[in-house]
């Protein structure tokens, strides 16, 4: 099945959940407004809004801001 192209307009603050191939799911605010276009957008931040995330690598505490790249990690919106 062919995949199509999906935009989003995501506004700072917003509360989401982040499913990251690599990081795995977590809580998460968006720190800017940005226009999120699955063909075009290779990256974007977000600011961790749990206690603690355990990357492969690295360790993320509350507030700090967490890259995201396109094809490894899906964002949705939740209730906040």
């Amino acid at each position: 099945m062919k995949k199509g192209k999906a935009i989003l307009v995501v506004l700072k603050d917003a509360p989401l959940i982040v499913h990251d191939q690599r990081k795995g799911t977590y809580f998460a605010r968006a720190g800017s407004d940005f226009v999120f276009d699955s063909e075009s957008m290779e990256s974007y931040d977000v600011i961790l809004d749990q206690k603690e995330l355990r990357g492969m690598n690295t360790t993320w505490y509350e507030g700090d801001r967490i890259p995201c790249i396109n094809g490894l990690a899906i964002i949705e919106f939740r209730g906040g």
